[in-house]
C-alpha cells in the first residue's frame, strides 16, 4: 500500500474500552485495553489524537534540549523508512538496528514494522563489545539486513563483509514514498526479537510476541494506573529491553513526554541522571541498582541544588537488589525530595517480556544466610548474629495471569513457599524460546540444562536460572543459580558475598572515596581455593589488610579453607554493554592471564574451627 494512508489504517474499533483508576485520588478514566490490539497501533493512535505532542526530548551531555520528535514526525517518518525498507526486503524478514539514543534508532523501529518486517534490537554502537555483539546477532538471526544512520553503517558495514545483508542508511528514507503494512495475523506472532545482555555467554535472541508485549504494556500500566501523571526520563540503551520498553512502548502507550540521555553521557557523568531529573521534573526513571551507586558516589554532599520530589516511580531491576545500596541512596537523597517509598522494585528480563513481579516502596527483609545456603528461608530475630543475616528487597508479587513456581536444581521437584531453587515462570508475558543456535534445546527435564518445558496443561515454563524463594506471595532473588559457590555441600550466593567483601573492606578506601563503591567484585571456587577478583582504584589503603579483611569475612560465611585475593585495574572485569558483571567471563580472563592485577594476597585457616587466618603466601609484596 503506497502512499498517503487513511485514519482507517488504526482499525482500533476491535479493540475494547475499559476503565482504570488514575492519578493518586482514584479517578476512573476510560482507556484501551491493549491485550488484544497491535503494536504498531500504540504509535498511530497517539499521533492520531495527540499529532504535535512533542513525544520524546534528546538530551545533550550538558542536560540541555538538542532535539525533539513529535509522535506524529515519529509515525511519518516510520512510513518513510518503512517504504526504503520494502523496496528491497520481503514481508517478515529480520532487520537489525544499529544505533544509539537517538530519534533514527525509533523510527527506524517503527518503520521496520510497518514493512511488514520484525525489528531485531541489540547492537549499541557506542557500548564495548559492539563489533562481536552485531556479528553474532547477524548469524544467530539470519538478518536480511542492518538499519542506521550512514555515518554507523559505514563504521561497521566493514567489520561484517561477510555477511550477506543489505545495509540501509536512515538518510536514504527521505527519498522514499511512505509505506504502511504491518503485519496483524496472529497474537501470536513475533513482534520483535529483543537479544539478552549476553551474562553468562553469548547474546539470545528472544521472540517477543504481539500478545507478550501488549500484555506487558496493559499489567504495566496498572501497576502505575494511580501515580499522577508526568514525564519520563532513561539513559537506558534502546537495545536493551528496559530501555526499549519503558522508554518508547511505555511512554506511547501512556501519552507522556520522554527526555532520553545518551547512555555514555551517564556512564561519564552519573550525576547528570539526577541532575535532569531535577531539571525537567521528572516524574518516571528506571535503572538498575549500580545506577543508584553512581549516583550516590558522584552526588553524596554535593546534592543541595536538586530537587527530586517530582520523581514519583522510581524503578530498579536487572539484577540482584543490594539492599543497602539502595536504602543508601534513598537515605542520601532524602532530603532532596526523594523517599523509599517511590520505589518500585521489580524483577524481569527479556524472556518475560520485562516485568514480571512488581514492588510498591523498599520492602526490605532479613533471612538466615546459614539457613539459605540449606535451602530454607528463615526469617532473622534478635536473637540471632547479625553477622549471620542477609537483608533482602522483595520483588513483589507475580502479575495477573502469570505463575512464579520454584523447582530444586537437584530433584526437579516443585519446591514449597519459604524454599530456596531455581526461579519458573510462566504466562502471556513468557516467551517460548529463543530463536537461532538456541531453537533446538531439550524439551524433556532429563535434557539438561532445559529452559523452556511444556506441562501436562500445555503451559510453558521458562526456566530463569535465578535461585530465589517465594515467601507467602513475595520473590525474593539471590543471584544465578549456575554462579553459586559450593562449599561444604552449601550452596552461597556470590553477589551475596562479593556485597560482604566490599563492606568489609570500605574502611581501606582513601578518605575522598568514603562514599563511593570498590568498583565490583567477583567471587568463584576453584581448585578447593575461593578466588575474589576485587576491581579496586591502586590508591586503596594498606591493600593488604584490606585483601586480609575481605578474605576473613569469607571464612566467616562459607568456611572456606583457602582465599585468594586479587586486586584487578579499573574497568579489568568483564561486563555486558548494559554494565551488568560477567561472572564466568571474568573468571575465565583471570585463568588465561587477561587480567591486569596489582595486587595478589593468598590466605588460608588451619581448620573450619579456627576464626583466625595465618597468612600462608604473600604472592607480590
Amino acid at each position: 500500500m503506497q502512499g498517503s494512508v487513511s485514519k482507517g489504517d488504526l482499525e482500533i474499533s476491535s479493540i475494547p474500552v475499559m476503565t482504570r483508576p488514575y492519578g493518586e485520588n482514584g479517578e476512573l478514566r476510560t482507556a484501551l485495553d491493549w491485550r488484544t490490539g497491535w503494536l504498531d497501533q500504540i504509535l498511530g493512535m497517539r499521533a492520531h489524537l495527540y499529532p504535535e505532542n512533542a513525544g520524546f526530548y534528546f538530551l545533550d551531555k550538558k542536560g540541555d534540549v538538542e532535539g525533539e520528535l513529535s509522535v506524529q514526525a515519529l509515525e511519518a517518518q516510520a512510513r518513510k523508512v518503512a517504504g526504503m525498507i520494502a523496496a528491497y526486503i520481503p514481508p517478515r524478514s529480520p532487520v537489525v538496528l544499529l544505533g544509539g539514543n537517538y530519534s533514527e534508532f525509533l523510527i527506524g523501529f517503527f518503520g521496520i514494522i510497518y514493512a511488514g518486517c520484525i525489528p531485531v534490537s541489540g547492537v549499541s554502537p557506542s557500548l564495548s563489545g559492539a563489533v562481536e555483539r552485531l556479528r553474532h546477532v547477524l548469524s544467530d538471526s539470519k538478518a536480511a539486513a542492518v538499519f542506521g544512520t550512514k555515518e554507523d553503517l559505514e563504521a561497521f558495514s566493514s567489520l561484517c563483509a561477510d555477511f550477506n545483508v543489505r545495509w540501509l542508511p536512515a538518510e536514504q528514507a527521505e527519498k522514499a514514498l511512505p509505506y504502511f503494512q504491518p503485519i496483524r495475523e496472529s497474537h501470536e506472532d513475533t513482534a520483535f526479537i529483543q537479544y539478552t545482555s549476553g551474562t553468562e555467554g553469548k547474546p539470545r535472541g528472544v521472540p517477543v510476541s504481539q500478545r507478550g508485549i501488549l500484555t506487558n504494556l496493559h499489567r504495566q500500566a496498572e501497576q502505575a494506573a494511580y501515580i499522577h501523571p508526568g514525564p519520563g526520563l532513561s539513559w537506558l540503551p534502546f537495545t536493551h529491553d528496559m530501555g526499549l520498553i519503558t522508554t518508547l512502548f511505555l511512554s506511547l502507550a501512556s501519552g507522556e513526554r520522554v527526555y532520553i540521555q545518551r547512555s555514555e553521557d551517564f556512564i561519564q557523568n552519573p550525576a547528570s541522571w539526577l541532575e535532569a531529573i531535577s531539571r525537567y521534573q521528572i516524574c518516571f526513571s528506571i535503572g538498575p541498582v549500580f545506577a543508584y551507586d553512581l549516583a550516590v558516589a558522584a552526588l553524596a554532599g554535593k546534592s543541595d541544588h536538586l530537587d527530586l520530589s517530582s520523581w514519583r516511580v522510581a524503578c530498579v531491576g536487572s539484577g540482584p537488589l543490594h539492599a543497602a545500596s539502595l536504602q543508601k541512596f534513598a537515605n542520601t537523597f532524602e532530603e532532596n525530595g526523594f523517599s523509599a517509598l517511590n520505589f518500585r522494585p521489580g524483577y524481569g528480563m527479556a524472556e518475560t517480556t520485562l516485568i514480571i513481579t512488581s514492588e510498591t516502596g523498599l520492602k526490605i527483609r532479613g533471612f538466615l544466610r546459614s539457613a539459605m545456603a540449606e535451602g530454607h528461608a528463615v526469617l532473622s530475630t534478635l536473637e540471632n548474629k547479625k553477622e549471620d543475616t542477609r537483608f533482602l528487597v522483595s520483588c513483589g508479587a507475580v502479575l495477573p495471569d502469570h505463575e512464579i513456581r520454584v523447582r530444586s536444581p537437584v530433584t526437579d521437584e516443585w519446591l514449597q513457599s519459604g524454599e530456596v531453587g531455581d526461579i519458573w515462570v510462566t504466562g502471556a508475558c513468557v516467551a517460548k524460546s529463543y530463536i537461532g543456535s538456541f531453537e533446538r534445546e531439550g524439551t524433556e527435564l532429563s535434557q539438561r540444562p532445559v529452559l523452556f518445558y511444556e506441562d501436562e496443561a500445555g503451559k510453558t515454563w521458562f526456566r530463569t536460572g535465578d535461585a530465589g524463594f517465594l515467601f507467602g506471595e513475595e520473590l525474593f532473588v539471590l543471584g544465578r543459580v549456575v554462579e553459586a559457590v559450593i562449599q561444604e555441600g552449601k550452596f552461597f550466593d556470590p553477589y551475596d558475598l562479593a556485597e560482604e567483601v566490599r563492606s568489609a573492606m570500605r574502611d581501606f578506601q582513601p578518605e575522598e572515596k568514603k562514599n563511593s563503591r570498590i568498583e565490583a567484585i567477583v567471587i568463584y571456587p576453584e581448585g578447593g581455593h575461593l578466588y575474589a577478583l576485587v576491581e579496586a582504584d591502586p590508591q586503596l589503603k594498606r591493600p593488604k589488610e584490606a585483601a586480609l579483611a575481605g578474605a576473613r569475612r569469607l571464612f566467616e560465611i562459607c568456611g572456606t579453607r583457602s582465599v585468594k585475593v586479587f586486586f584487578v585495574a579499573k574497568g579489568g572485569l568483564s561486563r555486558t554493554p548494559n554494565g551488568k558483571l560477567r561472572f564466568k567471563a571474568s573468571a575465565e580472563n583471570f585463568r588465561s592471564n587477561h587480567l591486569r592485577t596489582w595486587g595478589e594476597y593468598m590466605f588460608g585457616a588451619k581448620d573450619l574451627k579456627v576464626a583466625e587466618y595465618k597468612e600462608v603466601e604473600w604472592l607480590i609484596p
